[in-house]
C-alpha cells in the first residue's frame, strides 16, 4: 500500500490507494530526510537523501505542539523559518518529502525547543537569602518572559578563604543550604541553565554565617600512668567551624578544674591535655569543653582509671 496525495484548488488531502505495477514496478516513495536540525535563528533545515532514485517535488512539514498539529506547510525548498513560534515552547517538526507522483516517503522527526533569541535575558534577576542558624534559604526571580526557558539552575557555594566552591543543580527557584560553618563568608552564585549546557550569567551574593560554639571535641588517644593521664582531642575543623578557639576546659568531678590554652590555627591539629597529681588506681569521670569566640561547647564526659 503506498499513500497519494491529491491536491485539488490547494487543498490537500491524503489517501490510501492499491496503485497497481506500472510495467512492473511500484510508484517511487522517496526516502527520509537527512540531519533534521534547528538552528539558533529559529530555521528548521534538512537535507536530502543522496541515496535517493525518486524525484521529490515537494516537502510537508508538520509543526505539533503539546496540544496536537498545529501548522502544516508546503516547502519546495530544504529549510522552514519558524522563528514566530513561542521561545522555549516544546514542538515536533515531522518532514516528509513528497515525489512527483504525489507519492509520500519516510517521516523523519525532531522533537526540540524553540531556540533562545540572541537578546534573551537569562540573568537571575534577584537573590533573597534568609538564616536560620547555620543553614541558609536562598530564593531567587526571573523575568516571567524567560523563566520558563531554564531547564535547571546551578547554585554555587564559594569559600574563597579555603578556596572551597561547590555546585548544588536544582529545578527549583530556592534552596535550602545546611550546616554551613560559623563564622565564615560565603560567595552565593545561581545560573540559570538553557537546553542543558548553556549557561546564563552569573548572579551573586554575599553573606557572613553568625558566630556557633564548636562541635563536641572527639577523643582520639589515651595515655594511662599512675599518677597522670594524657587526653588526645580533635577538634571540629576549621573548615567547619572558623570561630577562633582559645582553650579547652577539663573538669575533674569531686577534683580539681584546669583551663589549657589553645593556639588555634586552619590546620587545627590534635590538642594534647595531661593532667597530674592523680591518685594511682583510682577512677575519675572527666569532662572536657572546648571554648571559642562563641561559646563553650557541649562537654564529653569520659571515665578513666590509673594504674597502680
Amino acid at each position: 500500500m503506498i499513500k497519494v496525495l491529491g491536491l485539488f484548488a490547494f487543498i490537500t488531502f491524503g489517501f490510501w490507494l492499491s496503485v497497481s505495477p506500472v510495467n512492473g514496478q511500484l510508484p517511487c516513495a522517496p526516502l527520509g530526510v537527512l540531519n533534521l536540525s534547528i538552528s539558533m535563528d529559529a530555521v528548521v533545515t534538512w537535507d536530502p537523501n543522496p541515496a535517493e532514485e525518486c524525484g521529490v517535488s515537494y516537502h510537508l512539514v508538520y509543526v505539533d505542539s503539546d496540544t496536537g498539529r498545529e501548522y502544516t506547510y508546503w516547502v519546495a525548498g530544504t529549510s522552514l523559518n519558524i522563528s514566530f513560534l513561542p521561545v522555549c515552547d516544546n514542538y515536533v517538526f515531522t518532514v516528509v518529502p513528497i515525489s512527483t507522483e504525489n507519492v509520500e516517503g519516510e517521516e523523519v522527526s525532531l522533537a526540540t525547543k524553540i531556540p533562545l533569541p540572541a537578546n534573551a535575558n537569562l540573568t537571575v534577576a534577584l537573590l533573597m537569602v534568609s538564616q536560620d542558624g547555620d543553614d541558609v534559604t536562598i530564593q531567587w526571580i526571573m523575568d516571567d518572559a524567560w523563566i520558563k526557558c531554564a531547564d535547571r539552575f546551578r547554585v554555587i557555594i564559594n569559600d574563597e578563604e579555603i578556596d572551597h566552591i561547590q555546585d548544588i543543580y536544582t529545578f527549583d527557584t530556592s534552596i535550602v543550604i545546611p550546616d554551613l560553618a560559623p563564622c565564615t563568608t560565603y560567595e552565593f552564585g545561581v545560573v540559570a541553565i538553557y537546553n542543558w549546557v548553556i549557561e546564563g550569567p552569573v548572579t551573586v551574593v554575599r553573606r557572613t554565617i553568625p558566630e556557633g560554639v564548636q562541635s563536641p571535641p572527639t577523643l582520639i588517644g589515651v595515655e594511662l600512668a599512675p599518677r597522670n593521664v594524657t587526653l588526645l582531642w580533635l577538634l571540629q575543623s576549621y573548615a567547619s567551624n572558623k570561630c577562633p578557639v582559645s582553650a579547652a576546659f577539663v573538669d575533674i568531678a569531686n577534683n580539681y578544674n584546669t583551663t589549657v590554652s589553645i593556639l588555634d590555627q586552619t590546620s587545627r591539629q590534635p590538642i594534647r591535655i595531661t593532667l597530674s597529681d592523680l591518685v594511682p588506681n583510682s577512677l575519675y569521670i572527666v569532662n572536657t569543653t572546648v571554648i571559642n569566640s562563641a561559646g563553650s561547647s557541649r562537654a564529653v564526659p569520659i571515665a578513666i582509671q590509673t594504674t597502680s
